[in-house]
């Protein structure tokens, strides 16, 4: 948010930041879109072996809750997050603690992300981290915190999936 009205030369951030919330936790998280193809991709890959967790930066209730509203929650095998007083958000902590938590080998676990933070948190736990350009943090962020690859559209992560796994069996 600092970054967002900083811009401004506003520095009330908390109060954007309360304001934020308030809209976010009456009508925000409602409007939180599916992107195309992604229900169908979950849902394949909840019946294949691989494991799916979120590591999200949200309260992980209400990670829950979005999925719950889009019926996607079942997809998951557990959803991780951040606390409900938003600690424990940080990535590189966040995924050092999933990957303890659910017995996960850095040469068998990919982060799919579309910020640099999910970059940067997988790299630090020695994860591959694939961005995603559909997301909110662009192809030049992605690119420059090293993005091991990045995929353009929700269609072509499958096949960006599987060349990942393929690549990290002959390492």
């Amino acid at each position: 948010m600092a970054e967002v009205i900083g811009a401004y030369g506003d520095d009330r951030v908390a109060q954007a930041v309360s304001l934020y919330r308030g809209f976010y936790d009456e009508s925000g998280r409602f409007q939180t879109p599916v992107f195309p193809h992604m229900a169908d991709l979950l849902g394949n890959l909840a019946r294949s072996p691989i494991r799916l967790f979120t590591a999200t930066s949200k309260p992980a209730s209400l990670a829950r809750e979005i999925l719950v509203t889009h019926g996607l929650e079942g997809c998951f095998d557990r959803i991780h997050g951040a606390a409900d007083d938003d600690s424990g958000g940080e990535k590189p902590e966040m995924l050092a603690r999933i990957m303890a938590e659910e017995g996960l080998q850095a040469n068998k676990t990919l982060m799919i992300g579309d910020r640099r933070f999910d970059i940067s948190g997988a790299h630090a736990n020695k994860l591959r981290g694939l961005g995603v350009l559909w997301g909110y943090g662009g192809e030049k962020e992605l690119t420059e915190e090293g993005a091991d690859i990045l995929v353009p559209t929700p269609a072509d992560l499958p096949s960006a999936i599987l060349g990942q796994f393929d690549a990290l069996s002959r390492h």
